[in-house]
C-alpha cells in the first residue's frame, strides 16, 4: 500500500471509488475535487493505492489558521474519510494528525466519532443550529410515511411562526440598526475586510489568500456571496452566504462587534431574499448574536452538528465553555455536498 497526495492526473482512479462508495459522495464530481484539493496550498486529498493501483481509501484535510483569546492556533479539518480495506484508515488518520497542532470536526460520521472517542477528542457543546422557514422538503425518493412526517412537521413549525410573519422582515430590525448600519455585495476580498480587534474568544483567522480560494465567488459548483458590513460608514466585517436554490447558509462571518455582525447578517439575508421565502440556516453559540436571530424569527432545532477537537495523545488546552466563540457550519468542506449547482440530473453520468 502506499499513501500519496492527490493531482488532477489521478481522477479516473478516485472516480471509480466514488462509485462503489455511492450516495452522497462527493468525490466523483471533478469540479469540486480539483478546486478543493488542488491548486493552492491550503488542502491536499491523500489517497491509498493498494498493490493493484486501485484506490483504497481517502482523507482530505484542509489546515486551517485560528485564535484562541490573542494567540494563534493551528487546526486542521478532516474530510471525505473513506476505508475500503481493514486497516488504511489508521494510516490516513495518522496523516491528518501529522499535518496539524489539532484536528477540528463539525458534524461527522457515526464512523469518524468512534475513532474520536477512542483517541478521547473533547467534544465541545453549547451550539445551536438556527433555522428560519425550515422547508422539512422530502428527498428524491423518500416513503410515504417520511413525506406525511416532514409535511406534519413543517405545518406545525409554520404554526409557530404565524405570529412573526405577520411583521415585515424588515421591520423585525429596530429602526436605529437599520439607520446605522449598512451592507455591500463584493465580488473580492480585500484587508480592510478583515476586522482589526474581535470580541470572540476563539475563531476562524484565514488569510485573505485562503478567503479568496474557500469562499471563491465565481465557483461553477456552489455560489459563495460576499458582503460588507458597514457602522457609521466605517467597515466593521463581512459576512459570506452560501447561496443554494433550496436554502441559504451563513457560511463565515467575522466582525468587532458580536451584536452588530449578527444584524448585518440579516441584512444580508433579506438581500438575498428578495423579498421571497427559502430556508435560512446558521450556526451560532454566542449569546449576543443568539438573541438578535431569534428575535428576527430564527428557531433553534437542538440538534446541532457535534464540534470535536483533539490530536494523537496531545490534550486540548481550550475551555470547555463556548459562549465567546464565533463558530460557522460552512468550514471545511462543510457546505460543498451534493447536489452541486453544476450538477447534471443523473448522477451516473458524474464520473
Amino acid at each position: 500500500m502506499r499513501i500519496i497526495p492527490y493531482d488532477r492526473d489521478q481522477f479516473p482512479a478516485l472516480a471509480a471509488m466514488a462509485r462503489q462508495i455511492g450516495g452522497a459522495c462527493t468525490l466523483g464530481h471533478r469540479p469540486f475535487v480539483d478546486h478543493y484539493y488542488t491548486g493552492q496550498p491550503f488542502c491536499t486529498l491523500y489517497l491509498a493505492y493498494d498493490d493493484s493501483g486501485q484506490v483504497i481509501g481517502s482523507l482530505g484535510v484542509e489546515r486551517a489558521r485560528f485564535r484562541y483569546h490573542s494567540a494563534p492556533l493551528e487546526l486542521a479539518f478532516g474530510s471525505n474519510f473513506h476505508a475500503r480495506t481493514s486497516g488504511v484508515g489508521g494510516f490516513l488518520f495518522r496523516r491528518w494528525m501529522k499535518s496539524c497542532t489539532y484536528g477540528i470536526a463539525i458534524g461527522g460520521s457515526e464512523d469518524s466519532h468512534r475513532i474520536f472517542r477512542d483517541l478521547r477528542w473533547t467534544y465541545f457543546s453549547g451550539l445551536g443550529l438556527y433555522y428560519l422557514d425550515r422547508s422539512f422538503a422530502p428527498g428524491p425518493g423518500a416513503p410515504l410515511w417520511e413525506r406525511a412526517a416532514r409535511l406534519a412537521a413543517r405545518q406545525l413549525w409554520r404554526a409557530g411562526q404565524l405570529r412573526i410573519h405577520a411583521i415585515s422582515r424588515r421591520g423585525r430590525i429596530a429602526r436605529h440598526i437599520r439607520d446605522t448600519l449598512s451592507i455591500a455585495e463584493e465580488n473580492a476580498f480585500s484587508a480592510d475586510l478583515l476586522p482589526a480587534r474581535s470580541p470572540f474568544v476563539f475563531r476562524f483567522t484565514p488569510t485573505l489568500d485562503h478567503l479568496a480560494w474557500r469562499y471563491a465567488t465565481d465557483l461553477s459548483f456552489v455560489r459563495y456571496r460576499l458582503f460588507r458590513i458597514q457602522l457609521f460608514g466605517e467597515t466593521i466585517g463581512y459576512a459570506i452566504l452560501n447561496d443554494a436554490p433550496h436554502r441559504i447558509t451563513v457560511a463565515h462571518c467575522d466582525g468587532s462587534s458580536a451584536e452588530m455582525l449578527a444584524y448585518g447578517i440579516l441584512l444580508c439575508v433579506l438581500a438575498v431574499l428578495r423579498g421571497k421565502r427559502r430556508e435560512v440556516r446558521l450556526l451560532s453559540c454566542h449569546p449576543d448574536m443568539d438573541r438578535v436571530y431569534e428575535r428576527f424569527g430564527f428557531r433553534r432545532t437542538g440538534r446541532a452538528p457535534p464540534v470535536v477537537i483533539g490530536s494523537l495523545g496531545r490534550p486540548v488546552d481550550i475551555d470547555p465553555d463556548t459562549s465567546g466563540w464565533l463558530i460557522h457550519y460552512d468550514w471545511g468542506d462543510n457546505g460543498l455536498r451534493r447536489p452541486f449547482l453544476d450538477q447534471c440530473s443523473d448522477p451516473a453520468t458524474e464520473f
